[in-house]
């Protein structure tokens, strides 16, 4: 599961009304892109609100101490995306093999102990799960009449087209820029491109 703040990228915010609309379904019934990406791979997504006392000492205080530490230790230094990545795991090594007042422990030692408990609550993703159909940026196009569609000023044509694709369908891109689009119909997967740049 994800475990966040009740930040409006996780969870809907009816805090700033709109004069053009009114909100009739309940906050925890719309879904953000975030939580239907984590539904996709039979996750949750939890939030609490902000400064909530039971929760502060799980999550926020992980985030205020990454960001007083580890953000502004390296705020200003020109390093490549790898250096930082390098940098950002050595942060993680010593965060989890650290004394912990409120757990009285370590991380390390605490998560070692819940798997020879068997109170391990992660397991493997189905395998049917195609990660790259998860964390993409998906859209949605009409096919034309000539069995194509268009995506950032480049024309791409259907081969696989099946009978139950009638032109003007839509279909679901899977986009990954620079690298590929995937393209599904109805759920089902029918084609996958070479990005065009």
């Amino acid at each position: 599961m994800a475990y966040t703040d009740c930040d409006s990228k996780f969870k809907f915010s009816p805090r700033k009304p709109s004069m053009y609309q009114t909100v009739i379904i309940t906050p925890d019934e719309i879904i953000t892109q975030i939580k239907h990406t984590l539904l996709k791979i039979d996750s949750t997504l939890l939030t609490h609100l902000p400064g909530n006392a039971r929760a502060t000492g799980k999550i926020e205080k992980w985030f205020q101490f990454f960001q007083s530490w580890f953000c502004r230790e390296y705020e200003f230094e020109n390093l490549s995306l790898f250096e930082l990545d390098k940098k950002f795991q050595e942060f993680i090594e010593f965060y989890n093999n650290r004394f912990h007042e409120g757990i009285k422990e370590t991380p390390n030692k605490r998560f070692q102990r819940a798997i020879q408990e068997g109170r391990m609550k992660f397991r493997p993703l189905p395998k049917d799960i195609n990660l790259d159909d998860i964390f993409c940026l998906i859209e949605k196009r009409s096919l034309k009449k000539d069995n194509t569609f268009s995506y950032n000023g480049a024309a791409y044509n259907l081969a696989k087209n099946r009978r139950s694709i009638t032109p003007k369908a839509k279909v679901e891109l899977h986009i990954h820029p620079g690298e590929k689009i995937r393209t599904f119909y109805k759920g089902e997967f029918v084609q996958e491109f070479p990005f065009i740049k």
